[in-house]
């Protein structure tokens, strides 16, 4: 099969689970991927497609560095999040009292490259952005829910869903007929979305041999997360079954 971002496969492919096929992938993984994991650029790339129903959260401010953040930029309805990186998010809501001198620190300790180790992270240049808040449509007084679709040679195979309890994060795993494959102790019943959000994900994953497909839901519809090629630095939390299963299906 052929695909517009394809690696080279080493002798014992066949018999890896999928942490450590992804092990392998992001050692192969370089600058052309750059676009994707840079959440700026990725923003802009998913403008560029112009795909109907999908949208991206609004870009209230681009940041340098520690010196530019203000105290007029902690309000409860903006994030501050990292270009270059993964997870390196701060809700600027004063009710989570956030100093500005805290957020100066972090945003000191981010300004460089984001993982070695992860080398589509390598080139790109560190730059922080304010954003505006989402909200989620189906549990409106937590944080986002995060529907995480794992993508197999350009096609979606599961989708995680992810919730906060107790301060606490839990993930669920279904199939594509929502039918549950690894449970951690939470009903979510299918949202009506679903089918477009899945639909979406296929035009989107569809040049890679592995990629994550990261979306939200809000009360105005689909929103663009992040393309994920490396999750969690490619640790297996997704359950010893599902490593097996979706290593196999990585031909």
């Amino acid at each position: 099969m052929y695909m517009e971002y394809s690696i080279t496969k080493i002798k014992q492919w066949k018999t890896m689970t999928l942490s450590d096929k992804l092990c392998h992938y992001k050692t192969q993984l370089d600058q052309r991927f750059e676009v994707f994991v840079d959440k700026l650029k990725a923003k802009q790339y998913i403008d560029s497609l112009k795909i109907k129903d999908l949208y991206t959260s609004k870009i209230i401010r681009i940041l340098i560095d520690e010196k530019d953040i203000r105290r007029v930029d902690l309000h409860k309805n903006n994030m501050l999040k990292a270009a270059h990186g993964s997870n390196w998010n701060i809700d600027l809501s004063k009710k989570n009292g956030k100093h500005i001198t805290f957020i100066k620190k972090k945003l000191k300790q981010w300004n460089r490259v984001f993982s070695e180790d992860e080398k589509q992270y390598s080139s790109i240049r560190p730059v922080f952005f304010i954003e505006e808040k989402l909200f989620c449509k189906y549990r409106p007084n937590s944080r986002l829910t995060d529907f995480k679709f794992f993508c197999i040679h350009g096609k979606p195979i599961v989708v995680s869903v992810e919730i906060l309890i107790n301060h606490v994060a839990h993930m669920n795993i279904y199939d594509l007929n929502w039918k549950v494959v690894k449970y951690e102790g939470f009903e979510f019943e299918k949202p009506e979305e679903f089918q477009r959000m899945k639909e979406i994900c296929e035009l989107l994953c569809k040049p890679f041999e592995f990629v994550r497909m990261d979306f939200w839901i809000t009360n105005q519809g689909i929103y663009f997360s992040e393309f994920t090629f490396t999750p969690s630095n490619c640790k297996c939390y997704w359950g010893t079954v599902l490593n097996h299963r979706l290593g196999k299906l990585w031909t």
